[in-house]
C-alpha cells in the first residue's frame, strides 16, 4: 500500500521492521543466550502500546497544526533507518513506531 502510495523508502523500512518482527517472534529466545547484538526481544503489547501512544501524539500534533502525522511517521521512518545502521534491534522498534504512524494517518485520512 505504502508502494503505490509513492512512499517506497518507508515501505521499505516498514517491510524490513515487519520480516525482523516475526523472525523475532518464531525463534524461542533464552535471555541468558542472547548476545548484546542479536535481534531485539520485547512484548508485541508493548510494542503496539507505545506505537498506540505515539499515534495518540501525532494526531494531537496534526489537529494543532504543528505538523501532519505522516509527515511525522515518515520523519520517524527515517530515524529507524538512520538507527538501524549503529543500532539494529533500536531501529526496528522506531521502524514498528513509524509504521503504527503510518497506519494511523491512512486511517485519519480516510475518516
Amino acid at each position: 500500500m505504502l508502494d503505490d502510495a509513492g512512499h517506497d523508502i518507508p515501505a521499505g523500512h516498514l517491510k524490513l521492521a515487519l520480516d525482523m518482527a516475526e523472525k523475532a517472534l518464531a525463534e524461542d529466545h533464552e535471555p541468558e543466550a542472547m548476545a548484546e547484538t542479536d535481534i531485539l526481544v520485547m512484548d508485541p503489547r508493548a510494542v503496539r502500546a507505545l506505537g498506540g501512544a505515539f499515534a495518540v501524539i501525532g494526531t494531537v500534533l496534526a489537529r494543532s497544526n504543528i505538523v501532519p502525522m505522516r509527515e511525522l511517521a515518515d520523519i520517524l521512518a527515517i530515524y529507524a533507518a538512520t538507527t538501524s545502521e549503529s543500532d539494529p534491534p533500536q531501529g526496528l522498534l522506531i521502524a514498528c513506531w513509524a509504521g503504527i504512524l503510518k497506519e494511523a494517518a491512512d486511517y485519519s485520512e480516510k475518516a
